[in-house]
């Protein structure tokens, strides 16, 4: 008899013959409210029964398009990293969408230099916000923001009838990699509407975390009612893959203070323990840490947030584990570009989860 696994791996290779694949840019209507550019690649030809399966991917702080200098206009070519990403997914038959949230302006290419932040558009920076800076109120703004952008690409890619939405992904890369931890939580609706509501003060938010988050979003647009309900009625992601993520979500889970309650000696911000599920996952997620970046610890393995993760894992009998971080040694921030390890393992998940059968049905 032959091996399933060898039926599997048959069975693979016919579903990801090569195709090629049409880029399109597009104006994707993000949750925020506005209209912001992204690229879509969709394969060549009749989708197959049951459509394509669907990646997302979320760009850094570096953006998504290659600068020309500043005050030249971003692109149009997709920076390295991503035109890599690009390629490899469509050589699989997967179609992707990378919302350009910096491209709600044409100049503001990253945020990582300063030389930028003349042209930062709203909502990141708004009327009444001061002198454009990348301070903690920037930052707030630009985890919220993003969230709704990601959100709303999702949205999209669930609604374009050759996307299979039982077959979709995220990826992210640095702060798009931040992202991607918060779009794979749990209640990621609720917790937007939430951070985004200055007039209520959250559970588990201080007086002086509450003041903070009005002073950062005093001035950023109404959003659209029905945030949560938008986001709760997406696809839940098969996979996401966060590499070199900043991991810093200015609270958009709720955290508790160590100093008001301590659990296990965690010495940093942490999921509140009567909440960890909130900050717990509705997906598997591989987080990919080069190990000479300068990342929070809170976010390598056996970390806070691993820690964490395994403690639910075992309090609510979750097997195999969801949150799965890899360090890297030797590898700095740009570990996609770097360690040619990471597409791969890509690629395998890729593999894995959108065309294997018998990983489908459960079984490795």
């Amino acid at each position: 008899m032959k091996s399933p696994h060898l039926l599997a791996a048959c069975l693979i290779l016919l579903s990801t013959q090569l195709t090629a694949a049409t880029r399109t840019d597009i104006s994707l209507q993000s949750l925020a409210g506005d209209a912001i550019p992204a690229r879509l690649s969709v394969p060549d030809g009749p989708a197959p029964a049951g459509g394509h399966p669907a990646c997302l991917l979320l760009h850094g702080s570096g953006g998504l398009l290659r600068e020309n200098g500043p005050g030249l206009t971003c692109g149009p070519a997709l920076e390295s990293n991503y035109e890599a990403v690009f390629t490899l997914l469509e050589s699989l038959n997967v179609i992707v969408l990378a919302p350009d949230s910096f491209g709600r302006h044409p100049l503001f290419c990253e945020d990582n230099d300063e030389d930028y932040f003349g042209w930062v558009p709203p909502p990141l920076h708004n009327s009444g916000d001061g002198v454009p800076a990348r301070d903690n109120a920037y930052d707030t703004r630009r985890t919220l923001t993003r969230v709704l952008d990601a959100g709303a690409g999702l949205a999209y890619l669930q609604a374009l009838p050759q996307v299979d939405p039982l077959r979709t992904c995220a990826l992210g890369t640095s702060n798009g990699g931040t992202i991607v931890l918060g779009l794979a939580a749990i209640a990621t609706g609720r917790h937007a509407s939430q951070y985004a509501d200055i007039s209520q003060q959250r559970p588990l938010e201080s007086a002086s975390q509450f003041q903070e988050r009005q002073q950062a979003l005093a001035n950023y647009p109404t959003l659209p009612p029905g945030i949560e309900a938008s986001f709760n009625a997406l696809p839940v992601l098969t996979f996401a893959q966060a590499i070199s993520p900043g991991c810093f979500l200015r609270r958009f889970i709720p955290t508790a203070d160590p100093d008001v309650v301590n659990v296990l000696d965690w010495p940093l911000d942490f999921f509140h323990p009567e909440h960890a599920r909130d900050g717990y996952l509705a997906t598997e997620l591989h987080v990919e840490i080069g190990g000479d970046d300068d990342v929070p610890d809170h976010c390598r393995p056996d970390g806070i947030r691993h820690r964490q993760a395994v403690a639910h894992e075992q309090a609510f009998g979750i097997d195999p584990p969801m949150w799965r971080p890899v360090e890297y040694p030797g590898f700095g921030h740009d570990l996609l570009g770097d360690n040619p390890v990471i597409l791969e393992h890509t690629r395998q998940l890729v593999l894995r989860h959108f065309f294997d059968p018998i990983f489908a049905d459960g079984a490795e």
